[in-house]
């Protein structure tokens, strides 16, 4: 019989560590180290909400009943601290700024340990997208503010058309 026994956030950090690869790669990192064609607009906020969206689109093999949203990839919430209201984790001076940061990596790190499969390596990078965009302080921001309820209202037409305005996703392969 096995048993669980609490052993605190510390320790589960440092097996963690242990566990992991020690070149583990951060979002950005694991998204740079991606063969692709240079694209300039993936780093302005937009860009990287964009990206995120594009690859969530392009990985579901059928429409679901509501749009997935990034941080639905990361299992996260907007309707709740740290991520509401949006302006308390917009800039390193509100109060959930650091605590947001904190959830986005450890929802990476989560990601990470679901996603070790070869076969499902185009979900790990759809993944380090969606991190990517939380951990940008501007583009999770915009992300929380216009796009995520845009979303939540017209489904995936909600960040498509903002997209697509901007020129940031190609009609013909999405």
């Amino acid at each position: 019989m096995i048993q669980f026994i609490y052993i605190g956030g510390p320790v589960v950090a440092a097996l963690l560590y242990i566990y992991l690869p020690t070149s583990t790669p951060t979002p950005n990192e694991y998204l740079k180290s991606a063969v692709l064609k240079p694209n300039p607009g993936i780093e302005s906020p937009l860009g990287r909400i964009c990206l995120a969206h594009n690859l969530i689109a392009r990985l579901e093999t059928s429409m679901p009943d509501k749009a997935t949203t990034i941080l639905d990839i990361l299992s996260l919430d907007a309707t709740q601290p740290p991520f509401f209201p949006p302006d308390s984790c917009a800039a390193p001076v509100n109060e959930n700024y650091k605590l947001a940061n904190d959830a986005v990596m450890d929802a990476w790190i989560n990601a990470l340990l679901r996603l070790q499969e070869d076969d499902v390596a185009q979900w790990r990078y759809a993944a380090a997208a969606c991190a990517a965009t939380m951990l940008d302080a501007n583009a999770r921001t915009v992300y929380l503010r216009e796009i995520w309820p845009n979303v939540r209202e017209k489904g995936n037409l909600g960040w498509w058309s903002v997209c697509e305005t901007a020129g940031l996703v190609d009609a013909e392969k999405a």
